[in-house]
Protein backbone atom coordinates (compact mmCIF):
# COMPACT_ATOMS: atom_id res chain seq x y z
CA UNK A 1 0.00 0.00 0.00
CA UNK A 2 1.28 3.45 -0.90
CA UNK A 3 -0.15 6.78 0.23
CA UNK A 4 -1.89 8.64 -2.59
CA UNK A 5 -3.83 11.80 -1.73
CA UNK A 6 -7.01 13.03 -3.32
CA UNK A 7 -7.03 16.04 -5.63
CA UNK A 8 -10.72 17.05 -5.27
CA UNK A 9 -12.54 17.52 -1.97
CA UNK A 10 -16.04 17.58 -0.47
CA UNK A 11 -19.08 16.33 -2.35
CA UNK A 12 -17.76 15.15 -5.72
CA UNK A 13 -14.29 14.59 -4.29
CA UNK A 14 -12.00 11.79 -5.47
CA UNK A 15 -11.23 9.97 -2.20
CA UNK A 16 -12.31 6.67 -3.82
CA UNK A 17 -9.92 7.23 -6.71
CA UNK A 18 -7.04 8.04 -4.33
CA UNK A 19 -7.85 5.08 -2.07
CA UNK A 20 -7.89 2.70 -5.05
CA UNK A 21 -4.56 4.11 -6.25
CA UNK A 22 -3.14 3.60 -2.75
CA UNK A 23 -4.45 0.05 -2.49
CA UNK A 24 -3.24 -1.03 -5.95
CA UNK A 25 0.00 0.99 -5.62
CA UNK A 26 -0.51 2.96 -8.83
CA UNK A 27 -0.69 6.61 -9.81
CA UNK A 28 -4.01 8.37 -9.25
CA UNK A 29 -3.94 9.14 -12.98
CA UNK A 30 -4.26 5.40 -13.68
CA UNK A 31 -7.62 5.26 -11.87
CA UNK A 32 -10.74 6.55 -13.62
CA UNK A 33 -12.50 9.57 -12.14
CA UNK A 34 -15.48 7.57 -10.91
CA UNK A 35 -16.88 10.69 -9.23
CA UNK A 36 -17.56 12.16 -12.68
CA UNK A 37 -19.84 9.30 -13.79
CA UNK A 38 -23.58 9.57 -13.35
CA UNK A 39 -24.89 8.15 -10.10
CA UNK A 40 -26.30 5.02 -11.76
CA UNK A 41 -23.12 4.40 -13.80
CA UNK A 42 -20.05 4.80 -11.56
CA UNK A 43 -20.35 1.41 -9.86
CA UNK A 44 -20.61 -0.41 -13.21
CA UNK A 45 -17.50 1.45 -14.37
CA UNK A 46 -15.70 0.51 -11.14
CA UNK A 47 -16.56 -3.18 -11.53
CA UNK A 48 -15.41 -3.13 -15.17
CA UNK A 49 -12.14 -1.42 -14.20
CA UNK A 50 -11.52 -4.03 -11.50
CA UNK A 51 -12.29 -6.82 -13.94
CA UNK A 52 -9.70 -5.43 -16.40
CA UNK A 53 -7.19 -5.43 -13.52
CA UNK A 54 -8.07 -9.06 -12.74
CA UNK A 55 -10.07 -8.47 -9.55
CA UNK A 56 -13.59 -8.77 -8.27
CA UNK A 57 -15.22 -6.69 -5.55
CA UNK A 58 -16.37 -8.27 -2.30
CA UNK A 59 -18.58 -6.03 -0.19
CA UNK A 60 -19.43 -6.61 3.44
CA UNK A 61 -20.63 -4.70 6.49
CA UNK A 62 -17.90 -5.75 8.91
CA UNK A 63 -14.12 -5.56 9.05
CA UNK A 64 -12.40 -8.71 7.72
CA UNK A 65 -10.77 -10.96 10.28
CA UNK A 66 -7.58 -11.55 8.33
CA UNK A 67 -4.58 -9.24 8.12
CA UNK A 68 -5.16 -7.47 4.80
CA UNK A 69 -5.63 -4.02 3.34
CA UNK A 70 -9.16 -3.04 2.31
CA UNK A 71 -11.23 0.05 1.63
CA UNK A 72 -13.73 1.35 4.15
CA UNK A 73 -16.60 3.53 3.00
CA UNK A 74 -17.90 5.69 5.81
CA UNK A 75 -19.82 8.84 6.64
CA UNK A 76 -18.02 11.85 8.04
CA UNK A 77 -19.67 13.76 10.91
CA UNK A 78 -21.13 16.18 8.32
CA UNK A 79 -22.70 13.31 6.35
CA UNK A 80 -20.32 13.13 3.37
CA UNK A 81 -19.47 9.63 2.11
CA UNK A 82 -15.72 9.10 2.42
CA UNK A 83 -13.30 6.32 1.50
CA UNK A 84 -10.12 5.34 3.38
CA UNK A 85 -7.68 2.42 3.39
CA UNK A 86 -7.91 0.16 6.43
CA UNK A 87 -6.08 -2.81 7.87
CA UNK A 88 -7.01 -4.84 10.96
CA UNK A 89 -9.99 -2.57 11.66
CA UNK A 90 -7.88 0.61 11.69
CA UNK A 91 -7.43 3.37 9.16
CA UNK A 92 -3.88 3.23 7.79
CA UNK A 93 -4.37 5.90 5.12
CA UNK A 94 -6.88 8.69 4.74
CA UNK A 95 -6.48 10.29 1.30
CA UNK A 96 -7.63 13.64 2.71
CA UNK A 97 -4.68 15.73 3.87
CA UNK A 98 -6.57 16.87 7.01
CA UNK A 99 -7.33 13.23 7.98
CA UNK A 100 -11.04 12.87 8.77
CA UNK A 101 -11.88 11.50 12.19
CA UNK A 102 -14.96 9.91 13.70
CA UNK A 103 -15.94 8.03 10.58
CA UNK A 104 -19.10 5.94 10.77
CA UNK A 105 -18.50 2.77 8.75
CA UNK A 106 -21.10 1.87 6.13
CA UNK A 107 -19.33 -0.93 4.30
CA UNK A 108 -16.02 -2.55 3.56
CA UNK A 109 -14.63 -3.37 0.13
CA UNK A 110 -12.18 -6.22 -0.40
CA UNK A 111 -10.62 -7.02 -3.75
CA UNK A 112 -10.16 -10.65 -4.66
CA UNK A 113 -7.99 -11.75 -7.61
CA UNK A 114 -9.94 -13.55 -10.29
CA UNK A 115 -8.96 -17.14 -10.90
CA UNK A 116 -9.30 -18.88 -14.21
CA UNK A 117 -11.22 -22.13 -14.17
CA UNK A 118 -9.23 -24.64 -16.19
CA UNK A 119 -12.29 -26.89 -16.47
CA UNK A 120 -10.72 -29.68 -14.44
Amino acid sequence: MIKVYQTKFGVGGDCLRASLASYFEISIDEVPSFELFQRNRWRIELLNWLLRKGYTLLEQRMHPSDDCFYLMLARTPNGVLHCVVNRNGRTVHDPTPNHATDLEMEKVWLFEPLTLNSGE
